[in-house]
């Protein structure tokens, strides 16, 4: 699944999309409320900065969207919208999934909302604010989560409480994938405390990202790296 190489018709628009946003020079006023780019330090940024530094790669949107499509993820759960590329990529991977994707900066808020309404993505819901303040309520009107991607805090303590509370709605059937795993030192104890946790039977470290499953297995829990530069993509 990780390493197929199928090409999509659909990463054509997704990266359509992509190619709008870093090409787009406007200056924006724009709040970082987590642990902030390493690379983008002030408040006002241009939108292709913003594209260029802070969007997921396309073979990390590829990763997400065959990961979606394999497991015929229904409910996907994106804390990090940005501008809003991998809520495009989770939104096509098949017919019945319906996104719920958190912002925390209301300019990308409602440049990704744009371009959805735009895109005529009628399945994905955005909302805007803080994780720790959207999130709960968003938790108590779906009713499970079969996919999540955790992005945009990079603090560790902050992922592993999000992390706790998006679990309690998942099933044998869910993934939850952890972005930037490697970003930091608490990033990274984070990561080894989640995928040692009891439900936890199968971690996948792709080092851009950990990815989480629930399912159970008749083997001992399973830890396993996959090398970037080991897997297969087309544009």
């Amino acid at each position: 699944m990780i390493k197929d190489d199928l090409k999509f018709e659909s990463f054509k628009q997704y990266e359509d999309a992509r190619n709008q946003v870093i090409n787009d020079h406007t200056i924006i006023n724009f709040q970082d409320h987590g642990e902030g780019s390493k690379v983008l330090k002030s408040n006002r940024k241009s939108i292709s900065k913003i594209a260029k530094n802070a969007l997921s790669y396309p073979y990390q949107c590829r990763v997400m969207y065959r990961l979606s499509r394999f497991l015929q993820s229904e409910v996907i759960l994106e804390l990090g919208t940005s501008l809003g590329i991998s809520s495009l990529y989770f939104s096509g991977s098949n017919e019945n999934c319906h996104v719920h994707t958190i912002e925390g900066d209301p300019t990308t808020y409602q440049i990704a909302r744009q371009m959805f309404k735009r895109l005529g993505k009628s399945n994905i819901s955005s909302y805007q604010g803080l994780f720790n303040e959207v999130l709960p309520d968003i938790l108590n009107q779906i009713p499970k989560v079969d996919l999540c991607f955790i992005d945009g805090h990079h603090n560790g303590a902050a992922t592993m409480e999000y992390y706790e509370q998006i679990e309690s709605l998942c099933n044998i059937h869910s993934a939850i994938i952890l972005d930037d795993i490697y970003w930091s030192r608490d990033m990274l104890q984070s990561w080894e405390q989640i995928k040692q946790r009891p439900n936890v039977t199968l971690s996948i470290d792709l080092f851009f990202c950990g990815i989480i499953f629930f399912r159970p297995i008749d083997l001992e829990k399973k830890h396993l790296k996959i090398r970037p530069d080991q897997l297969l993509f087309h544009i």
